[in-house]
């Protein structure tokens, strides 16, 4: 009786901290935004590379972007080209247009 007890407390406890502490991706996405915006370009990273891991379009995009650019980390054509790639599976034309635009980059700097 007691383990059972201690079984409901934990898991009653457990699940309000998750809940409280873990953002949705909506919400997870838009502290990216917002990390972005304010300049705290590798905390935006982080969470758009979580995000993007996970599927995101959006995130995957803007992963790509930051790759391009060398926006919080080092800039590396291939790895936003990687990106582009991944979120234009998804259908986004935005992604389709990043790739035409990278691959004349790599081209110019393997020249």
């Amino acid at each position: 009786m007691r383990y059972l007890t201690f079984l409901l407390f934990y898991l009653f406890f457990s699940n309000n901290v998750q809940s409280n502490d873990i953002p949705n991706d909506e919400e997870y996405y838009k502290l990216g935004v917002k990390n972005y915006k304010n300049a705290n370009f590798s905390e935006a990273y982080i969470i758009f590379q979580n995000l993007a891991d996970k599927g995101d379009r959006n995130a995957q995009f803007n992963v790509s972007n930051m790759y391009a650019n060398g926006v919080g980390i080092t800039q590396d054509f291939k790895r936003a080209l990687k990106w582009s790639w991944m979120c234009s599976l998804g259908g986004e034309k935005k992604c389709l247009e990043k790739i035409n635009s990278l691959k004349k980059k790599i081209r110019r700097k393997n020249n």
